[in-house]
């Protein structure tokens, strides 16, 4: 049995073409800039879900936006309207609480993966 992960769980990166990765913010904008904890490798037009709790400011669980434009490996800007939304904050982390980091999915590529399943 495969036991698919989020990519915050190194060993199971492999499993996820494109990847899933980290957020390390969002901009409040008519067009978010998500900006990632390490190099995304996703292209203009993927679509994505954005998983972000309210502990983070903004509260975005869930939506799914398209890929609009790539400025550097690790930031990219979507469709999708943050611009009424809280400003987005990095939570204090306390071990034991449940807590899962903001990320990203892609649900578009070129590869069927366990995140398009």
């Amino acid at each position: 049995m495969t036991i698919y992960a989020p990519s915050f769980y190194k060993e199971s990166e492999a499993d996820f073409i494109p990847k899933r990765r980290e957020i390390s913010d969002v901009s409040n904008s008519s067009n978010a800039e998500i900006t990632t904890t390490e190099d995304h490798e996703y292209s203009i037009g993927q679509k994505v879900r954005l998983h972000v709790d309210d502990r983070h400011g903004m509260q975005i669980n869930g939506v799914e936006a398209t890929i609009l434009t790539i400025p550097t490996s690790t930031t990219f800007t979507t469709d999708f309207d943050s611009s009424l939304l809280e400003a987005y904050s990095t939570p204090v982390y306390v071990d034991g609480d449940g807590f899962t980091p903001s990320h990203v999915v892609p649900i578009t590529g070129t590869t069927q993966n366990s995140a398009t399943r």
